[in-house]
């Protein structure tokens, strides 16, 4: 068996965190800090534009355009939390990781029916983190597809119309020329971008839980297997360092 790799097994959901600057491994420094606040003060004006927009339909008592300003409103609060939940235990995951990539290393040396185990675990893990990249993906989507089917429906009605990938409520200002071509082009860029900090962070992060603990069990079933074959030893001295060793092996894994 070729030795599987972390980084390549799961290569969408650490290609997300390092676009995100929260993969465990990226030092914290000045370069760092310049990208996380490139990334911040966009995504917060995204966020801020939503809150007004939010604000203007409660006072006009639109409230089914009010419930879906709130629903991006509230990814953006998640999003948040969750970067700053994995970059404060930035090191524990880190930990995670390796001593992951410790399992499948030490795999090639294990008997084909346990690295069939390992193999079998880590390509659910994949699995979830693939499912999870698909639905993102498909809902970011739908707002592309809603946005040219409108624009294509326009061009053929003879009334040609631009039309966002969410229509919020903007201030006045901009409301009155929002359909200008650069104040369009920074509206959408800005909406796409909203978008993208939230596909590559929840990509990022939430498979995270899934992919660690599917690999854990895969340790515990390979446990399993040993105690099955502990009392096949004649020698009491065999059976109480075999002990031993599932004993430290459990204790690694919890």
């Amino acid at each position: 068996m070729s030795t599987l790799q972390f980084e390549k097994v799961y290569d969408r959901t650490l290609i997300c965190l390092k676009k995100c600057c929260t993969h465990p491994s990226t030092p914290i420094d000045t370069k760092w800090a310049w990208q996380m606040g490139f990334i911040q003060v966009f995504y917060t004006t995204g966020f801020v534009s939503i809150v007004y927009s939010f604000s203007m339909n409660l006072m006009k008592r639109d409230f089914s355009q009010a419930y879906n300003d709130a629903i991006f409103m509230a990814l953006y609060l998640v999003v948040t939390y969750q970067s700053a939940v994995v970059l404060w235990y930035r090191n524990p995951l880190n930990t995670l990781i390796q001593k992951t990539e410790e399992y499948f290393s030490l795999a090639d040396t294990l008997p084909a029916e346990h690295q069939s185990l390992v193999i079998e675990y880590a390509k659910r893990g994949r699995w979830v983190m693939r499912l999870w990249y698909f639905s993102n993906m498909t809902t970011c989507a739908l707002f592309v597809i809603k946005a040219s089917v409108l624009t294509l429906h326009s061009l053929y009605a003879g009334d040609f119309q631009l039309f966002l990938l969410y229509d919020y409520t903007l201030p006045p200002a901009l409301e009155a020329v929002k359909y200008r071509y650069e104040v369009f082009s920074f509206i959408l860029g800005l909406q796409v971008f909203y978008g993208l900090c939230a596909l590559r962070t929840s990509v990022g992060i939430c498979p995270l839980g899934p992919i660690f603990i599917l690999n854990a069990c895969a340790q515990l079933e390979l446990v399993a297997l040993e105690i099955k074959t502990i009392f096949e030893e004649r020698s009491e001295r065999n059976v109480a360092q075999k002990l031993v060793a599932i004993v430290k092996n459990l204790q690694n894994i919890y």
